[in-house]
């Protein structure tokens, strides 16, 4: 395990099973760590009776049955690395290969016994697929709370690594086999964690520039307010993880690796939707306004606390009365429309929104992507009005046909 440069406090042990304690965690949204809770998992004592080696690795074919397995391949150059290259496009190929379940297995077992910087892993397998019921996360179905999304298993070579990422959903991770370091932050770490592109993700989540392993603090001077915010886990077999959502996370495998995981939605998906909906028009809007107007208006208008704020100040305001009506009206309207978008959301997501209303939409750190010139401008195209943005692509389309001829 490669150790870090810089000191950085553990995540919360909790010492005890009480469903009842643990789903009040849960809901609290703070991270926690619940030493051996499955312990008593068929599969993890059986892990725990078998000596390291093809034998254990063998416990695990007849949980993943007959059927094939989809894996992630590696090469050697890649370094395990999991994530995004420095194009922003994925740096590698999701379930790049196929094969039986022995098959892969064997592979793994090969590469344990003798490395050669390869990996081969099998991520989020879905635990309802499988047929062998050892792994069910029976004890976690009463603290994850009611709305389970999906259960799965990740199996790895080990010596690979999940780029600092989040996810919408809460998720409970409990170790079966190996050893994981997961580093978390909260976030409220947005503006120091240098987000890649909104609308670029990779396998469908939002990731961080920054390669957490080996940081470059010249290039990503703003990371080290990120750290300051940083926990710290390192996982063991029968241990749970709870991350909450939202949390920016950076995973690292050793060893033979087995995992399994569940997802619990945590907020509904139509305030969620009508929220985020409205963030997007708003950034989309508020992008024509160089850095200092936006500023000025989140200033004015008190955004940090919007929700219960008025427009009084903003009403006051000479260079606002200066404005042209139409501008002034479509100020108000918006700035009226957030507030109202993010009235049906708990506190802990209407606090999420405002982090990323201040960091993308006004601007109060800065340029969102310091090391991306032009991107806030690319992202605020990708998101205009749907009727608008296929109008445009159409006369560009047109114009290049025409300089084609």
């Amino acid at each position: 395990m490669r150790e870090y440069p810089f000191d950085l406090p553990a995540v919360r042990e909790i010492d005890s099973a009480d469903p009842t304690l643990l789903k009040q965690l849960v809901a609290d949204h703070q991270p926690f760590v619940a030493r051996g809770l499955v312990a008593s998992w068929p599969l993890v004592q059986q892990v725990a009776r078998t000596p390291a080696g093809p034998d254990r690795i063998d416990l695990f074919e007849p949980v993943l049955g007959k059927g094939d397995v989809r894996f992630t391949h590696l090469p050697a150059d890649q370094k395990g690395d999991i994530g995004m290259g420095p194009d922003l496009k994925p740096n590698f190929s999701m379930d790049s290969r196929t094969s039986s379940a022995g098959e892969f297995l064997s592979r793994v077992a090969e590469l344990v016994r003798q490395p050669t910087g390869e990996c081969a892993y099998a991520a989020a397998l879905p635990l309802a697929a499988l047929p062998n019921a050892a792994a069910r996360l029976t004890s976690l179905r009463a603290i994850g709370g009611e709305e389970l999304r999906q259960e799965n298993m990740w199996i790895g070579s080990g010596d690979h690594v999940v780029d600092l990422h989040f996810d919408l959903m809460r998720n409970l991770i409990s170790m079966v086999d190996g050893t994981k370091r997961i580093t978390l932050f909260p976030p409220e770490a947005l503006p120091f964690i240098y987000p890649a592109p909104l609308h670029r993700p990779v396998a469908g989540v939002t990731r961080s520039l920054v390669k957490l392993l080996d940081l470059d603090e010249a290039k990503y001077p703003r990371f080290r307010s990120a750290l300051a915010m940083a926990q710290v886990v390192i996982l063991e077999p029968g241990d749970t993880l709870y991350i909450p959502p939202l949390w920016w996370h950076h995973v690292e495998s050793y060893g033979f690796n087995v995992m399994v995981n569940a997802w619990y939605e945590d907020v509904s998906h139509e305030s969620f939707k009508r929220a985020n909906r409205m963030f997007n028009r708003s950034l989309a809007r508020f992008s024509r306004f160089d850095a200092a107007k936006v500023k000025w208006l989140s200033g004015l208008y008190r955004f940090s606390d919007f929700e219960a704020g008025s427009i009084d100040d903003l009403l006051a305001d000479r260079a606002f009365a200066a404005s042209s009506p139409r501008r002034r009206q479509e100020i108000i309207e918006t700035l009226m429309a957030m507030r109202a978008s993010m009235a049906g959301l708990p506190e802990y997501w209407k606090r999420y929104f405002r982090v990323l209303y201040e960091y993308y939409v006004f601007r109060e750190h800065g340029d969102p992507y310091p090391t991306l010139p032009g991107m806030l401008q690319d992202l605020a195209q990708s998101i205009r009005p749907g009727i608008w943005r296929r109008l445009r692509r159409r006369a560009s389309g047109l114009l290049s046909t025409g300089a084609r001829q």
